[in-house]
């Protein structure tokens, strides 16, 4: 039995249930000075054989007593596994604490042919699961108390506030451990303390380049960075001004106290980048850049016409060849640029907006090695700001690829990682947001996920390995393309095969398209006449090649 709450609390009520009992320790000092045990009924465990002693009679035959042994979760495995072995008839043994409880499932079997019984139990799952049992027992703990048959729990153990990392390992350990009080003793011993997250500081003397910022994502950027002290800035927009939202938003800025000069241009064009650059006045240089211009341009790589691959790549490649370019001899702070998942990922449908990010995650790294700052923020969907946020197609597309979205916090938070890594000696150049195993995994086992490709990546193997080691059942996003191949191999006749994978589609295609498995005429209707559009046709296109083994081109 080990002497930790449990089992102090278990020999304190001996007494009133008229039991005698031997406790088994490697040291009984300090349980005879604490617990008022006779020094008699603890057997100090230096071999085995004591142990053996205890439970056999002096004829060497097992004690025909009911033996009750309990153990618990810090009990050591070799003396748990002895005290089985040499347990009487019917006698049981109680296991306190579910920790432990499957390494000791290979307890020697033979006392149970003597009918003994090996009972675990946990005050948890009691509480939960029989809480009656425990209201039935309260009033009897509470009398033996106010008797004075059973004493308080044991004393808390008192641990040095040095020694923390300790107090926190060893009540980890063991279920039931007693309380520790941590207090501090003033020794020649160093308390180690972290230091605590600086916040980012940006200068009100200092000018701030924000391309494709007069949006959302601006709002929420331009607000976080006042509160921070910044004070001046220059966004860089082809429309500037003219939706109300971004006038709304530089009337917004002015209004907190900011001094806001938009300049209409094109972050593509070199010239425009560097005209917004030149009216900056030399008092007031710029001394960080946030690039976040995108443009969407999503079809089929096969049938995307050139005009769609530049729109989407021109103003991140360009742009950022631009900022590169014209402010290469700036002393900047920080160089960020807001790159997407989707160039780590390659999202199907998206291969110009997916070259445009990976461009932006190969200048960071290029500008890192010169010996400049710059990082590549590689975000998810962003679900409160931005493109996403204005569009419930593209946020329920996203979703069906098994990807989670952050909020605005969560995305300011990645603004202050990537700027405040940039004072570290060696500062990450890419910066990968959204791909927490746990959060993967509750996306991946959404109903509405039809399309997780990414699953099948082997650059992603540690991460796949991570997110299947949370999932409670079969790994997450297994395929089912063994089941379906193997019901057409299985099914007796052609029709009933084509039933098969009829109701397969529909499954799939019900999912893609937010439909009940009804609203859905196979015998009637084409799966073009559904509206299917290039990502999701891109999409359903990757499915049957990944479920049937076959390319069939839309």
């Amino acid at each position: 039995m080990a002497l930790i709450a449990l089992g102090s609390a278990s020999l304190r009520s001996e007494g009133s249930l008229g039991t005698n009992s031997y406790k088994v320790k490697a040291q009984a000092g300090r349980w005879i000075q604490k617990s008022y045990l006779l020094a008699a009924s603890i057997a100090i465990l230096g071999h085995l054989y004591v142990l053996v002693r205890v439970f056999t009679a002096d004829d060497g035959d097992v004690v025909s007593l009911e033996h009750v042994v309990f153990s618990c979760g810090s009990t050591d495995l070799e003396t748990a596994r002895e005290a089985w072995r040499c347990i009487a008839r019917f006698g049981r043994f109680l296991y306190g604490g579910r920790k432990d409880v499957l390494r000791r499932n290979t307890l020697y079997g033979v006392p149970t042919q003597r009918g003994a019984s090996y009972m675990p139990f946990d005050i948890l799952d009691l509480y939960e699961s029989r809480p009656k049992i425990l209201s039935g027992l309260l009033p009897t703990i509470l009398d033996m108390f106010r008797r004075e048959s059973m004493g308080p729990p044991s004393e808390p153990s008192e641990v040095n506030l040095a020694d923390l990392d300790k107090a926190v390992a060893g009540f980890s350990s063991a279920f039931g451990a007693p309380k520790s009080i941590i207090q501090y003793e003033s020794s020649e011993k160093p308390v180690m303390v972290l230091p605590g997250r600086p916040p980012p500081k940006f200068s009100p003397n200092s000018t701030y380049l924000l391309v494709g910022c007069l949006g959302g994502l601006g709002r929420s950027l331009t607000s976080w960075m006042m509160k921070s002290g910044a004070r001046r800035f220059v966004f860089l927009s082809r429309s500037g001004t003219d939706s109300p939202s971004a006038a709304k938003l530089v009337k917004d800025i002015e209004s907190a106290g900011a001094i806001v000069q938009v300049v209409r241009g094109d972050a593509g064009s070199r010239e425009d980048v560097a005209r917004a650059v030149q009216e900056v006045p030399s008092e007031f240089p710029v001394k960080g850049v946030v690039h976040a211009a995108m443009v969407l341009r999503d079809g089929l790589f096969s049938k995307m016409t050139f005009e769609n691959w530049k729109a989407a790549v021109d103003p991140k490649i360009k742009g950022a060849a631009n900022l590169h370019s014209v402010l290469a001899n700036e002393s900047l702070d920080f160089f960020l640029m807001t790159s997407s998942v989707s160039g780590v990922l390659g999202n199907p449908g998206q291969s110009n907006y997916a070259a445009a990010n990976s461009y932006l995650d190969s200048l960071a790294r290029h500008r890192s090695a010169a010996k400049k700052t710059a990082t590549s923020l590689i975000l998810p969907m962003v679900l409160e700001v931005g493109v996403v946020a204005e569009s419930s197609d593209l946020e329920q597309a996203l979703t069906r690829k098994g990807m989670y979205g952050i909020d605005e916090e969560h995305l300011l938070e990645s603004f202050e990682a990537a700027l405040l890594s940039t004072n570290f000696e060696r500062a990450p150049d890419n910066i990968v947001v959204g791909l927490d195993p746990a959060k993967l995994q509750k996306a991946v086992s959404d109903p509405s996920v039809t399309d997780n490709y990414w699953l099948d990546d082997a650059r992603f193997r540690q991460v796949i390995h991570d997110v299947n080691s949370t999932a409670d059942g079969d790994a997450a996003g297994g395929s089912s393309a063994q089941n379906i191949l193997v019901t057409i191999k299985a099914s007796p006749s052609p029709s009933e095969a084509v039933g098969a994978v009829t109701a397969h589609f529909i499954e799939k295609l019900a999912r893609m398209l937010l439909l009940e498995d009804d609203a859905l005429e196979p015998d009637v209707l084409s799966i073009a006449s559904y509206g299917i559009d290039s990502m999701v046709g891109a999409e359903l296109r990757k499915w049957i090649f990944k479920e049937y083994k076959m390319d069939i081109p839309f």
